[in-house]
């Protein structure tokens, strides 16, 4: 290659570098250009793309929008104040603000309306705080001051009817899981068909599963869900159905008119295992007052004297007695914390240790039967005897008090002559039907939902 040859050469690689260099400032103040603009912050990839692909400009700058905001949704139902802020994610500057106005719109009654609490963060900042009760929505938002003030507002929520269909092979948990359900939604499922679903038999075989709900909206974004407002259950053998009639109570009705929760849960624990069965017989072994001490002899020999000498032994006896212990309920093995529910409508009796039971709960129900929780952690919310408990209500949490081998709960149901009876057996008859002023409406309501459940859209 001649000189004229190289020199040329090195003139087209400068020109090409120069052309790089300049595509990359021009690129980089395009890209500071639209940051000014759109104060949206982009990846260098993104802003690149951009640049070559001008139309992608309005879809990356919107998905990045959606990012802004971000809602945190509590349902305070079952929550304690300190709880309650943890969940929403409270920056800590701003707790002691909040704690006040809690008290000021009286925490506990905010709970017993079963009232939601929603975090409304933009770009990381808490801007406001959305409590809705069951007849109004006040919102939490910071004065020029700094300070946080209370006000009552119009509610700012949306709300849409949203149906899903989802078909279960193992448990209503791994089948709502891969579908995408929240578990918020998987709880109220097995809640609602608590008893059919206790008695599967075989998990293996499937089954399908509908609801219909309300999903929640603020400013046109999804931020959680309602209750369900109907749902649907069908194996190979049978469909069954519920619709939500008592909002405040979250009562459930069947297309026959009758409470789904019937009489008492089956099991008032999230579990489907059972380790301790019904009147099943164990042997417990007992250790009686001591007996006579029993006589031996030992012979030593003296080192010294190379003597023989006999030792009289004195040893400690006691009886020991095996008897057959009858099981007088249904065990549930769960870990420590696991949250323990009300089995039915009722008047707590007893909270406190009973000795070989643990920490105990005692609920007497509006028909004579008395349902107890045995080996108990601690209880809910200092709840004692007098306390009036519907059911579902969380009263205490699985623990391994008392004479327990390992953490579980103690489920017992004893009637109203005192007698034990097996939880498994005890709902044979159907539960309460709906008031008689309320059925005109109630049928319509099933129409609706059920029109509902036979569209094909999801």
């Amino acid at each position: 290659m001649t000189s004229l040859n190289k020199n040329g050469f090195i003139v087209f690689l400068f020109k090409g570098f120069l052309i790089l260099v300049t595509k990359k400032i021009i690129t980089i103040f395009y890209a500071l250009s639209l940051l000014s603009q759109s104060q949206i912050a982009l990846s260098s990839e993104q802003l690149i793309d951009i640049y070559n692909n001008p139309t992608k400009e309005q879809n990356i700058v919107y998905d990045e929008q959606k990012n802004q905001q971000e809602w945190i949704r509590v349902n305070i139902e079952e929550k304690d104040k300190d709880e309650v802020l943890k969940k929403l994610e409270i920056p800590e500057e701003y707790i002691g603000g909040i704690e006040e106005i809690f008290t000021e719109v009286r925490f506990e009654e905010l709970k017993n309306k079963k009232s939601t609490i929603t975090a409304d963060y933009n770009y990381g900042d808490l801007e406001k705080i959305y409590i809705e009760t069951n007849n109004k929505t006040l919102i939490l938002e910071q004065n020029r001051e700094g300070i946080f003030v209370l006000t009552e507002c119009q509610n700012p929520f949306q709300y849409k009817i949203v149906k899903q269909k989802i078909r279960a092979y193992q448990s209503v948990e791994h089948g709502f899981q891969e579908n995408g359900i929240s578990v918020n939604l998987t709880q109220q499922y097995n809640k609602i068909f608590e008893k059919i679903l206790s008695k599967t038999k075989n998990p293996k075989l499937y089954f399908d599963a509908e609801i219909i709900y309300k999903k929640v909206y603020l400013n046109k974004h999804p931020i959680g869900e309602g209750n369900i407002i109907a749902a649907k259950y069908s194996d190979t053998e049978n469909s069954r159905y519920a619709y939500l009639w008592d909002k405040e109570k979250e009562e459930y009705y069947d297309q026959n008119e009758y409470s789904v929760h019937e009489n008492l849960l089956i099991k008032p624990i999230d579990s489907n295992i059972i380790t301790g069965k019904f009147h099943e017989t164990r042997k417990v072994s007992y250790k009686t007052k001591k007996q006579k001490n029993k006589i031996t002899y030992k012979t030593i020999i003296d080192k010294k004297t190379k003597r023989k000498n006999k030792i009289k032994i004195s040893t400690p006896t006691y009886l020991t007695i095996v008897k057959s212990h009858v099981h007088k309920g249904v065990d549930y093995p769960a870990s420590i914390g696991t949250k323990v529910r009300a089995a039915g409508d009722g008047v707590v009796q007893f909270t406190g240790n009973a000795g070989a039971y643990g920490n105990l709960i005692e609920i007497k129900h509006y028909d004579g039967m008395v349902s107890y929780y045995g080996h108990l952690s601690k209880f809910f919310n200092n709840i004692m005897a007098g306390d009036e408990v519907k059911q579902g209500d969380l009263i205490g949490y699985v623990g391994n008090t008392g004479r327990s081998t390992g953490p579980h709960l103690h489920y017992e149901i004893r009637n109203q002559d005192g007698n034990e009876i097996n939880p498994l057996m005890v709902n044979t008859g159907k539960g309460k039907t709906i008031p008689e002023y309320d059925k005109i409406q109630f049928k319509k309501l099933v129409k609706e939902m059920n029109t509902k459940f036979d569209e094909n859209i999801f």
